[in-house]
C-alpha cells in the first residue's frame, strides 16, 4: 500500500502542522459571539475586539541570522576575513486586518524582504570577491493581545517566509558572462512565529519593533549553477529576523 501524503512529510513538518492547526483553532474557537462588531456609520467596517483595526504601508530595517556557517568555510580564508554571522535586511510591508467570516478576523501582514551579507561585498584579493544576497516573500495572520488599547497593539501570530539565498564569487580578471556561473543558490520554505510590540505615535504614524522565529522545512543543499564550481555545506532559512519598522496609517 503506497503511504498518504501526511506519512511522506518530515517529522518537523509534521510537527509545525499540528502547532499551526492547533493555533488556528483556539483563533477561532476563543471568540465569543460579540467579539467582532461593525461601524457602519463609517465608509468602512472595522474590526473591534480581536484585531488591532489598523491599516500599515511599512518600511522596516533590521538583522537576520541565519545557519550560513558553510559560506564561510566555502571561501577558505582566515577568520579575519569572513562574513558577519548576521544579514542586513530592508523590508517593504502591508499590514490590514483580515476579515475571514464574522466571527473570525486577524492582523495579516504581508512583506517582501531584501537581505545582504555583512559586509554587502568581501573582498579577499584583486581576483576574488564574495557576496550573499537574498529575499523572501512572507506572510502572518497575528491576534491583538491588547485590542482595547488605541494606542498600543501587541501583535502574536502564525505564518511563513519563502525566498532564496545567492551566494556568488566574482572574479574580475575573467569575462562577465562566466562570473554570472559562479554562483549558488539554496531556496527555502520556512514556517514562522511572529511578535510585534507597535506603539501608534498620531494620526499616521506607527512604530514598533518586529521579531521572527523561523524553521526551514526544505533541502538545505545548494545548487550549483555550474558544475565546475566546488561543492559546500548544507545551509538553512532556520534562524530569526529582528526588525525596526516605521509605518503611515492609512
Amino acid at each position: 500500500m503506497q503511504p498518504n501524503l501526511l506519512e511522506k512529510l518530515p517529522p518537523k513538518m509534521k510537527y509545525l502542522i499540528l502547532i499551526s492547526f492547533a493555533f488556528n483553532y483556539s483563533f477561532y474557537f476563543c471568540q465569543s459571539g460579540d467579539s467582532i462588531q461593525f461601524d457602519h456609520s463609517n465608509e468602512r467596517s472595522f474590526v473591534n475586539g480581536w484585531t488591532s483595526s489598523n491599516t500599515l504601508f511599512s518600511l522596516e530595517y533590521g538583522v537576520s541570522k541565519f545557519q550560513l556557517n558553510a559560506l564561510n568555510d566555502a571561501m577558505k580564508t582566515s577568520s579575519s576575513s569572513t562574513f558577519s554571522d548576521y544579514l542586513g535586511c530592508i523590508v517593504a510591508s502591508y499590514s490590514s486586518t483580515f476579515l475571514v467570516s464574522r466571527k473570525f478576523a486577524m492582523d495579516s501582514h504581508l512583506d517582501y524582504m531584501y537581505f545582504h551579507s555583512i559586509p554587502s561585498v568581501l573582498e579577499i584579493n584583486d581576483s576574488s570577491r564574495y557576496f550573499t544576497r537574498g529575499f523572501h516573500i512572507g506572510f502572518d495572520g497575528c491576534k491583538d493581545l491588547f485590542p482595547r488599547h488605541q494606542n498600543v497593539d501587541l501583535l502574536l501570530g502564525l505564518g511563513f517566509n519563502a525566498g532564496r539565498f545567492m551566494f556568488a564569487h566574482w572574479n574580475p580578471t575573467i569575462d562577465d558572462k562566466l562570473n554570472r556561473k559562479n554562483k549558488y543558490t539554496n531556496p527555502f520554505f520556512a514556517p514562522k512565529l511572529v511578535i510585534e510590540p507597535r506603539f501608534i505615535l498620531s494620526k499616521h504614524f506607527a512604530i514598533s519593533i518586529r521579531a521572527e522565529l523561523q524553521l526551514d522545512v526544505t533541502n538545505q543543499g545548494w545548487t550549483r549553477r555550474n558544475n565546475n564550481l566546488s561543492p559546500i555545506g548544507r545551509s538553512a532559512a532556520t534562524g530569526y529576523n529582528l526588525r525596526l519598522t516605521l509605518g503611515w496609517r492609512d
